[in-house]
């Protein structure tokens, strides 16, 4: 080979290295920069995931990315929302609206779309939102952005806002008809003496017609005398003594007992129940509670025209005294519940004035204490009144929150609205965080979405046997406590029962709240 030859070659050698070096420099960046990117694309992917809102992203209305506040939102996986029209989970009432809200928004018409919507869950529970839509550019493609914000706290609080306005001006009307009321009646009083004398020199006719008129008259009376009490703010410290409760509900039980024997008609009997336990003192007004009380029960009594049954029962717990009225009745549709305390409103027809449930409960609010209802259409009514306890009751009180476990989270499964109402009523009373479930199939999927610290089965699970359910919910999780309710032939463990905890029927409330504070706190001390 000649010099020259081998001068070309050398020279192509280093060509070739530089041009080696070259690419090997540029592999090395572009994997430096593909590191990069995988980074910043799993920032953005774990920045997306964290956010603490709700959040999906649509192309075509299709969904194309969702968070798992979303996801946990709507009850569904990813691989289950991913790919499905939004508006499938929106409220068919509101689909309209909101497509229309994506369709400005996506045009440019409006920068920002906003409304409130109900969605629908998997479990089909409605979710009051609040959805704000933006377009965003997604790859190469325009999208909208959705942020979903629950709202029923704020509309709850809404509520309570626009009730304490209402009640402020029904207490103004009644206080202004009570007064013109009043003076009418002055008048009136004040010429029956008159008619009186003239209807003794008079005929039988203009006897009956004073009759009458007196009826009238004391009927009237009645009529302020309620309106009265109704408008007045806070109780006379004069007539306000340490009362029995459950001595008072005893009472009002006998007259509600005797009422119901005058009026029995044939098949239409109401059965009356009662569970009171013992409960310390309250600082009340003895004819109030009492009058508070028979209002709620003769309510009961007259939403089961056809017969039912009445349980009433008394408890004690977190420095309240609790008295529960449940009626198997007509109960209340859901468009009128937050009707029922107005003054006058009643949908008893002709010869009801309307004014117990409203009276009833101002008593309550007088005595610092809160009057409540769950009702559903056909399917009955439980009334709770909750009154604070007197003196000693501090130290109840003290004593209850000690056995509190913060923050537990209890998932209720009963297919009897009745029970189910009223267990939830009473943990939540405790301070308890409660998920209530018809079923087993309900259940397990609340368990499978969300944390739950304890399980609570009750004696109606249609779908599944209770220890079957037991044993299901252990085999997710073997730390949640599971607490069956069975009746006293069923309070064994049973045959591979998983319970750690059987509650026995009839309930002792407040036995059961202290079994649930007990086994959740072993077991967080166990955890």
């Amino acid at each position: 080979m000649t010099t020259r030859k081998r001068q070309d070659m050398d020279e192509r050698l280093q060509r070739l290295a530089a041009e080696n070096e070259g690419m090997r420099k540029k592999l090395a960046s572009a994997k430096k920069e593909q590191k990069e990117l995988q980074k910043l694309l799993k920032e953005r992917e774990s920045f997306f995931n964290d956010l603490p809102v709700a959040v999906v992203v649509m192309e075509d209305e299709r969904i194309v990315e969702v968070n798992p506040e979303a996801l946990d939102l709507l009850g569904y996986t990813r691989d289950e929302a991913m790919g499905r029209h939004f508006i499938d989970f929106v409220d068919r009432d509101s689909k309209e609206k909101v497509i229309q809200i994506h369709k400005n928004v996506f045009s440019g018409k409006a920068a920002l779309g906003y409304c409130e919507t109900e969605l629908v869950a998997k479990d089909g529970d409605g979710i009051q939102v609040e959805i704000r839509v933006e377009k965003r550019r997604h790859g190469r493609r325009g999208a909208l952005v959705s942020r979903l914000e629950r709202i029923e706290e704020r509309k709850k609080q809404e509520r309570k806002e626009i009730e304490s306005r209402k009640a402020e001006s029904l207490m103004t009307m009644a206080a202004g008809v009570s007064r013109s009321l009043r003076e009418a009646l002055a008048a009136i009083s004040e010429k029956l003496p008159v008619l009186k004398e003239r209807g003794d020199s008079g005929s039988g006719a203009t006897t009956k017609s004073f009759q009458s008129i007196q009826d009238a008259v004391s009927r009237m009376m009645r009529l302020n005398q309620a309106l009265e009490r109704f408008c007045e703010g806070t109780p006379d410290k004069s007539e306000m003594s340490s009362c029995d409760l459950r001595k008072i509900v005893s009472d009002v039980i006998a007259v509600t007992q005797t009422n119901l024997k005058e009026n029995e008609k044939g098949d239409s009997k109401v059965h009356l129940k009662a569970y009171l336990r013992s409960v310390s003192l309250v600082k009340a007004n003895p004819s109030e509670m009492h009058e508070m009380i028979f209002h709620v029960m003769n309510n009961a009594v007259d939403a089961m025209p056809h017969g039912g049954d009445l349980y009433v029962s008394t408890e004690e717990t977190a420095g309240y005294a609790y008295v529960f009225i449940q009626d198997s009745g007509v109960g209340i549709p859901e468009h009128l519940l937050t009707r029922v305390f107005d003054p006058f409103f009643t949908t008893k027809g002709h010869g009801k004035i309307g004014l117990g449930l409203s009276l009833a409960q101002g008593i309550a609010r007088k005595h610092q204490g809160s009057l409540e209802i769950a009702s559903r259409k056909d399917q009955g009514t439980i009334v709770s009144i909750r009154i604070p306890l007197a003196g000693h009751g501090e130290k109840a009180r003290k004593g209850a929150a000690r056995g509190k476990i913060k923050g537990a989270h209890i998932l209720i499964i009963e297919d009897d609205h009745m029970i189910r109402e009223l267990l939830s009523q009473l943990l939540k009373s405790k301070g308890y965080k409660v998920t209530p479930a018809t079923n087993g199939a309900e259940a397990l999927h609340h368990l499978r979405k969300k944390r739950v610290d304890m399980a609570v089965i009750g004696a109606h699970t249609p779908d599944m046997e209770s220890h079957a359910l037991a044993r299901e919910i252990k085999r997710g999780n073997d730390k949640i406590p599971v607490a069956l309710i069975a009746g006293h032939e069923e309070t064994g463990q049973g045959e591979g029962s998983s319970a750690d905890l059987i509650i026995a029927i009839p309930l002792d409330m407040k036995r059961v709240l202290n079994q649930i504070a007990s086994l959740l706190t072993s077991k967080a001390r166990a955890g």
